[in-house]
């Protein structure tokens, strides 16, 4: 909830001023590498999901630069993604990545955490990729 919930009242603000300052790029391309800088060496599953808040809120954030419409695409399957990951994560009690290998996860179980996470970081194949 917290990851996804408090982003509407920033982006309802945005999407009510009808102009977009120049320095707003400069905090976007800030936010989208702070972001994806900082969760490259994390281990720990909750940092993993705020960095990728950090990124998601920046990518949010560009498209005010495109259409309204697709800034209510990019959250809506931003938070169906998220809501996956967390679903999977609270199910098995990780707070990890390390504890994957330590559980003894079937096949399934870990495929899962790894592909939602992939599809969360926008990867190619995956559905995160398509928004993106």
């Amino acid at each position: 909830m917290l990851l996804t919930v408090q982003k509407v009242n920033p982006l309802i603000i945005f999407l009510s001023q009808r102009w977009i300052p120049k320095f707003m790029f400069i905090g976007v391309c800030f936010s989208v590498l702070v972001g994806g800088i900082g969760g490259i060496c994390e281990v720990r599953l909750r940092k993993i999901l705020v960095f990728s808040s950090i990124s998601h809120m920046g990518w949010v954030l560009a498209t005010l630069f495109l259409s309204t419409r697709l800034i209510v695409l990019y959250f809506v399957s931003y938070s169906l993604l998220l809501a996956a990951v967390v679903a999977v994560i609270c199910k098995l009690n990780l707070q990890h990545l390390v504890q994957m290998s330590s559980r003894n996860l079937s096949v399934g179980w870990g495929a899962a955490v790894f592909i939602n996470l992939l599809s969360l970081g926008g990867l190619p194949p995956f559905f995160g990729f398509f928004p993106k």
